[in-house]
């Protein structure tokens, strides 16, 4: 059987013959192909090409068969074998068994670990290669475009074939990695994986072009172009900021910025820093100084009105931006002139490049005046103006006294001079009392600026005397009281002798005709008669009031309770009354009213009837009015006496 060889190399899908040649015999042979998978054989004679070729010699037969077989990578490492026999033999006669070796091209390599592989700057990174199936098997490696990879370990596993190789990753690394596969008789292989290390940003320069180093100085209205440039994977978030606010922000390893016309207040410390989502320690920023050339002027919100107490310590802190460096000069406005201050024992003067502070150690009331700093520089001057003042609870009033003239019987007029209010607005607290009280009423009176305040206490207690006190308060306290003030509210003035004879004579003649007319109405009454002035006597069923007739009407002591119901006029509520319910009983005392019209009217109540402490006054009405009087403990309402001249 050939080939001759025990083993039999044949790449996959290539056809190849194998030639069976039997010895002579009578009858000839018939020749069989077999092929032999896991210890079975497989008839293959049917399912080949053959082809069976016979030689005779001398009546002698040699049978030639011709196989022709396509082999695959599954008939690898089987054995293939052909037999013959004729009507004589009773077992076929077998040919020596060829191994097949079927050679195949194993599958693409692939990297386990995709396309791309990212790893973090100084840890450990693991490439990994892997093939399958291949005869013969395939040779692995390693090669990268940055560094030469070593340690590079294979392991052959069900027909699959990796390598793998390990190593502490560098960012100069970063590249491209390859897997080669190499197969005898076959092309070779690869496949590439892109490497990308990770990385913390850093600033890698940072700089004003057009100056060689990190501190700058500029003219005012000059052009400042920065760069900052970041080394950074991945790409960083890179910053522009001053010493107050971020300028700008861009996702880029890459910034450019430029002030166009630079002022004063640009100057300062610039920084430049890169970041991403990995924490460096160093590089992470530069910073670059910026001068500007500029005449001084003041920084942030300035106070120039300043309030102390007297005997506090202040400093005035003043800041400025100037370049170069300022000096400062402190004055003070004293006996109406400037004069410049220095460090003695109530002041200090401390100054840096661009602040100023003026210490007074104890203010006194000499130091409450104006004060300026003055600011200088190779580019100019600047001048910056304070107020000191005092912020103190007030001084306390002065010339507290009553208004005898303006007193009355419920009021009190009082009159001060306000005191220095030290500052804050201030208000007046008056609170007096009787002086048999012990509780303190208050009033509040608002400054008002006047040079001398008044005001009224009201609603006070006739001929009672009170006690009253003022002070003035602001929100820093309040000022000492005023010496306590004592003064009575006047009493009601008694009738006098004072009203004169006519007054006199007045109610001389009216007490008289009040008696001569209650003997009339008291004997008519008795009579059942009553005058009608015409100087005839009729019986009294009531009162005609005729045009012709005076009017006259009873006037009696009235029921509080009914007087007092209805509106505030007691007049118009009080229940008339006739000649007909005169009320003549001893128990009860009565009054009368005799009105006519034109005269004019008095109202008298009689003293003799008060007590000593409840008395009125004489006084000329129009008209008849109502008086509530206090006898004792009784409150009783009586109608004025009304008088008509015949």
């Amino acid at each position: 059987m050939t080939p001759a060889n025990n083993t039999v190399d044949v790449t996959e899908n290539t056809a190849v013959e194998f030639h069976c040649t039997t010895s002579t015999s009578r009858p000839a042979a018939s020749v069989y192909w077999f092929i032999h998978p896991n210890g079975n054989s497989s008839n293959i004679t049917q399912i080949t090409e053959n082809i069976t070729t016979m030689t005779d010699y001398n009546e002698l037969s040699v049978i030639t068969s011709t196989l022709r077989f396509v082999l695959s990578r599954h008939h690898n490492n089987m054995k293939i074998f052909c037999s013959a026999n004729n009507s004589v033999n009773t077992s076929p006669v077998m040919s020596i068994k060829k191994l097949l070796n079927v050679l195949y091209k194993a599958d693409d390599p692939y990297i386990i670990q995709g396309s791309e592989y990212r790893v973090i700057e100084n840890t450990q990174g693991t490439l990994s290669c892997s093939v399958k199936g291949g005869n013969p098997t395939p040779t692995l490696s390693w090669s990268c475009n940055k560094f030469s990879p070593t340690n590079q370990s294979v392991i052959k596993s069900n027909g699959n074939t990796t390598t793998t190789f390990k190593w502490i990753a560098l960012r100069n690394h970063n590249g491209t990695c390859t897997c080669i596969s190499q197969q005898t008789k076959f092309q070779t292989e690869a496949v590439d994986v892109s490497l990308v290390v990770l990385y913390a940003a850093s600033v890698t320069s940072f700089f004003v072009e057009g100056f060689p180093n990190q501190t700058v100085t500029v003219n005012e209205g000059g052009t400042v172009p920065f760069t900052c440039t970041a080394d950074s994977n991945p790409t960083a978030v890179t910053t522009l900021s001053d010493e107050s606010k971020i300028i700008q922000n861009v996702p880029s390893n890459n910034l450019k910025y430029n002030i166009t016309k630079a002022n004063c207040s640009d100057a300062g410390i610039f920084v430049c820093t890169a970041k991403n989502e990995y924490i460096g320690e160093e590089n992470v920023q530069k910073e670059v100084q910026l001068f500007v050339n500029c005449y001084p002027r003041a920084t942030g919100v300035i106070d120039t009105n300043i309030t102390s107490e007297k005997n506090n310590t202040i400093t005035i802190v003043f800041n400025v931006i100037a370049y170069p460096p300022p000096t400062f000069t402190w004055w003070q406005f004293l006996n109406e002139t400037w004069t410049d201050l220095n460090n003695d024992d109530n002041f200090d003067i401390q100054s840096s490049n661009h602040q100023s502070n003026l210490t007074i150690r104890k203010v006194g009331m000499k130091d409450f005046t104006s004060y300026k700093v003055i600011v200088e520089n190779d580019i100019g001057m600047m001048e910056q103006p304070y107020a000191l003042s005092q912020y103190d609870k007030p001084d306390p009033p002065t010339g507290f006294r009553h208004i005898e003239s303006q007193t009355t019987t419920t009021s009190i007029h009082l009159e001060w001079k306000p005191g220095f209010d030290n500052g804050p607005s201030q208000t007046f607290f008056i609170k007096y009392k009787r002086s048999s009280d012990t509780l303190w009423n208050y009033i509040y009176v608002p400054d008002n600026g006047e040079q001398t305040m008044v005001h009224t206490l009201t609603e006070l207690t006739e001929d009672t005397q009170y006690e009253i006190v003022i002070l003035s308060s602001n929100v820093k306290g309040n000022s000492s009281e005023s010496s306590v003030l004592v003064t009575t509210a006047k009493a009601i003035s008694r009738i006098t002798q004072s009203l004169g004879p006519l007054i006199g004579g007045v109610i001389g003649g009216t007490v008289g005709l009040i008696i001569i007319i209650a003997l009339v109405v008291f004997v008519g009454r008795r009579n059942g008669y009553i005058n009608d002035c015409s100087g005839k006597l009729r019986k009294s069923d009531g009162i005609n009031n005729t045009a012709d007739d005076h009017a006259y009407y009873n006037v009696g002591r009235i029921d509080a309770t009914a007087a007092n119901q209805g509106s505030d006029d007691t007049r118009s509520n009080r229940p008339k009354r006739d000649a007909n319910r005169i009320n003549h009983t001893t128990e009860e005392a009565s009054y009368y009213n005799v009105e006519s019209v034109p005269v004019p009217t008095y109202e008298l109540i009689n003293r003799n009837y008060m007590d000593s402490a409840q008395y009125s006054t004489l006084q000329q009405t129009e008209q008849g009015t109502t008086s509530d009087v206090t006898i004792g403990d009784k409150k009783e309402i009586y109608e004025n006496l009304k008088i008509q001249v015949f």
